[in-house]
């Protein structure tokens, strides 16, 4: 019936209808929403698959218990042997050992009580199941980084691989893709790592893997990971926030450890589509004075662009000199510059805070704020984020604690899904990344929206 439910909402959904389902978008000229793999797989192959979209609830359905029996099926892929035998502990580099242990360290909630969530209910698998399925209909299994005809592919490394080596051809100085997630968006994760590669940093990228599934599927589809496995499971955790807090927490350390090897690191969501090259952007702020960016949930664009002094803003939009208040950073996408000690400090207190959260409500997004705009100085010599201060680029970049110059990333390139699908009807624009955020539904509302 959920299903059934799904399909009935994306034929009533107006938006969705937007683009047709044999359209092509290509990067840096898309300006009508086709973020997901379905269309660009049919592209190239040029092949019927057997996974194709269904348009008759009947089929869908019977589709769906045939992919129910072929995915009971062993992997036919063929790997290196030294890829095969993943462990969650034996072949995990020192410094994902010692992140996951702290992780594993924290008390886990009792049964029943805020934090614990819904950790020990059938609701996380049937919702990574539904969203598994409705994606296995586009074609994605059959996926794999070779896939984008005419760019560079990530090599190939073993399951124990260590940071330097997943970089090993970003250059110090240069920019790193990461990305991560578990086995409970595999498919997200699949379709973030296709558009990075589209836009030609394949060669760029790592995902950090939370669980053993996600690290060998990401091998089989030829994608760089690191091993992170250990303290999360392999279904959907958003709804069991202790565990989401642990997740916060290894991004964060994740993050510390690219920036130690002296590289710039760019981070998204799973649910992110880069369309746009940002790295010219990016090297501006960073030219400009900038150790951090960070995307906001604000919505108007008008006000985001505009850097004139003054003590409010649009509602989320508070980030401009003046400000008083109303600052609402997503973390969704952010950037951190290598070479600065005060994104180091400020990333161990973000991992710190979000691991030892008590508050169910919460999350490393929310920790992310607290920390960027407190209202009182967190250690001794830093100053209030508010009134905000021009750093340079005519408040463009702004100062925060921790001595971080931050750059606001402008909501007309870092869109949000309100952006994207609301205001815009499913142009793109000149968005450089779109994020699925203020949607419905979930991951299944997340993938209707990127069709």
């Amino acid at each position: 019936l959920g299903l059934l439910l799904l399909l009935a909402l994306h034929i009533l959904d107006p938006v969705a209808h937007t683009t047709p389902a044999t359209s092509q978008v290509h990067a840096g000229t898309a300006t009508v929403t086709d973020l997901l793999l379905r269309a660009r797989l049919s592209a190239v192959e040029q092949a019927a698959s057997t996974t194709q979209a269904v348009h008759s609830a009947a089929d869908f359905v019977s589709s769906s218990l045939t992919l129910d029996r072929a995915a009971a099926e062993p992997s036919r892929v063929s790997l290196p042997t030294s890829l095969l035998p993943v462990t969650e502990r034996r072949e995990q580099p020192e410094a994902a050992r010692k992140s996951v242990a702290e992780a594993l360290a924290q008390p886990v909630p009792p049964s029943g009580s805020a934090l614990r969530g819904i950790a020990d209910s059938e609701q996380a698998l049937k919702e990574s199941d539904t969203v598994r399925r409705l994606l296995q209909l586009d074609g994605q299994p059959r996926w794999t980084a070779a896939s984008v005809v005419g760019r560079t592919t990530p090599a190939v490394h073993p399951p124990n691989a260590d940071v330097d080596m997943l970089l090993s051809r970003v250059p110090a100085g240069g920019t790193a893709w990461l990305g991560f997630g578990s086995a409970g968006v595999l498919e997200m994760l699949t379709n973030w790592a296709h558009h990075v590669i589209q836009l030609g940093h394949g060669d760029s990228m790592m995902i950090g893997a939370f669980d053993a599934t996600t690290l060998r599927a990401m091998h089989e589809r030829g994608l760089p990971s690191y091993n992170l496995s250990g303290a999360l499971p392999e279904v959907h955790f958003r709804h069991a926030p202790y565990l989401f807090h642990r997740m916060g927490f290894l991004k964060a350390e994740l993050i510390a450890q690219v920036l130690r090897t002296g590289r710039h690191v760019l981070v998204s969501d799973s649910d992110v589509a880069w369309v746009k090259d940002p790295l010219p952007l990016l090297d501006t702020l960073r030219e400009g004075g900038a150790t951090v960016g960070a995307s906001t949930d604000c919505l108007d664009v008008a006000s985001d662009r505009d850097k004139s002094p003054r003590a409010v803003s649009t509602f989320m939009c508070g980030h401009s000199p003046g400000n008083q208040y109303g600052a609402v950073f997503n973390t969704g996408v952010i950037w951190f510059a290598a070479g600065a000690a005060p994104p180091l400090a400020f990333l161990r207190q973000w991992a710190v805070a979000t691991l030892s959260l008590q508050d169910q409500w919460s999350d490393d997004q929310g920790v992310f704020n607290r920390l960027i705009t407190a209202e009182r100085a967190i250690q001794a010599g830093d100053t209030p984020f508010y009134p905000v201060r021009s750093a340079g680029l005519g408040g463009r970049v702004v100062h925060a604690p921790f001595g971080l110059r931050m750059a606001p990333l402008p909501a007309e390139f870092f869109c949000s899904g309100h952006l994207v699908w609301t205001q815009q009807a499913g142009a793109t624009r000149s968005c450089m990344s779109v994020h699925a955020t203020f949607t419905e539904y979930g991951d299944a509302g997340k993938r209707w929206r990127m069709l």
